[in-house]
């Protein structure tokens, strides 16, 4: 009798073990969905800022055209006046 306890225990156990394991899987898999899911949003913020960079890039380079192009008529204009007095 003894021995048949130990074998129903053991049973018992070893699909405790069993469900565990599965359940040990399953979290594994959604996890794993979740990290590729949250790749894929980062890969896209990566993707828009390097946008957003870009576009305030060419913002600076504008500003500093028109930067120069403002000191260049600022510098026609002091000359014109020294000129005049």
């Amino acid at each position: 009798m003894a021995m048949a306890t130990l074998e129903e225990r053991l049973a018992g156990l070893e699909g405790d073990y069993t469900a565990t394991i599965q359940e040990f899987a399953v979290k594994l898999d959604e996890h794993t969905v979740l990290l590729h899911e949250q790749g894929k949003d980062i890969h896209e913020i990566r993707v828009r800022l390097a946008t957003v960079d870009t576009r305030l890039n060419r913002i600076d380079e504008r500003f500093d055209f028109f930067r120069e192009e403002v000191n260049q008529k600022l510098e026609q204009i002091i000359r014109l006046l020294t000129l005049g007095k």
